[in-house]
């Protein structure tokens, strides 16, 4: 007997609006990796999962799915029928438990996995029952990896760090317009308290003593290069108070503006 046997796939398949998918009773294990939100039965009643989730039935279990109450249009899910020998080894090797809902991270990762194995096993090359049983193991281990990292709060650190970052970027490149840790903070959708801490976490300073930071560091340069007055550089660098920016530059530098200038 070859190594994987009862391999059947599909890959981004459109299923029509309130049509009921069924894993059938059968020597198979099935994954199930879906694009879009939808419900599954288990022994556990049903379970809904949202896109990139993906579910893995073991042989002779009957598993109905479909889409959410609320969809305007069917599901979208990628799937394969396995079995062969080393199979269920394999998945529990690698954590996982069937009728559990699973995370990735990057479903592409699954459907290039999966387009890899299904291309092996139809070759029918030599040693392909070998490479087919690498690649199912690979695209397990993939799978293990990606719901490890989503479920870890590094992943979802990063998705706010790559967002903050960008955001102070912003800030900084233009420093004269007019922020407060509110606004910053709604353009992240978070609160305030939160936004100021992780922004102290990330670049270990605050959000408005980096802003003033930045514009100190401007107003110095035109103190020098410029015979702009006090006022002018005030504004220039996003203050709408002389007296004010004054204070701000003492507390900065250890010198008024005016003592900075000689």
């Amino acid at each position: 007997m070859s190594e994987i046997y009862n391999f059947t796939s599909g890959i981004n398949t459109y299923h029509a609006l309130n049509h009921v998918s069924e894993a059938r009773q059968s020597d198979y294990w099935v994954f199930l990796c879906f694009n879009t939100p939808f419900l599954i039965d288990t022994d556990e009643g049903t379970l809904r999962g949202e896109s990139g989730d993906f579910i893995i039935t073991e042989p002779y279990k009957q598993r109905r799915h479909t889409n959410v109450p609320e969809a305007e249009t069917g599901f979208i899910n990628s799937w394969f029928h396995i079995n062969g020998k080393g199979i269920s080894d394999i998945i529990k090797k690698y954590g996982f438990e069937p009728d559990i809902l699973y995370h990735t991270v990057d479903s592409a990762i699954f459907v290039q996995d999966l387009t890899d194995l299904q291309n092996e096993i139809y070759s029918r090359r030599i040693y392909s029952d070998d490479m087919a049983l690498l690649l199912f193991t690979k695209l397990v281990i993939n799978l293990s990896r990606q719901n490890a990292l989503y479920n870890t709060h590094s992943f979802h650190d990063n998705i706010k760090f790559q967002e903050i970052n960008k955001l102070r970027e912003r800030m900084l490149e233009n420093y004269t317009n007019q922020y407060t840790v509110k606004s910053l903070a709604r353009e992240m959708n978070i609160s305030s308290e939160y936004f100021a801490a992780l922004y102290k976490k990330i670049f270990e300073i605050s959000p408005m003593k980096d802003l003033n930071t930045k514009r100190m560091a401007a107003a110095r340069t035109l103190l020098i290069s410029t015979d702009m007055s006090i006022s002018e550089i005030a504004e220039k660098c996003g203050y709408s108070d002389a007296n004010y920016f004054s204070r701000l530059f003492k507390k900065f530098t250890g010198m008024s503006p005016g003592e900075f200038r000689k």
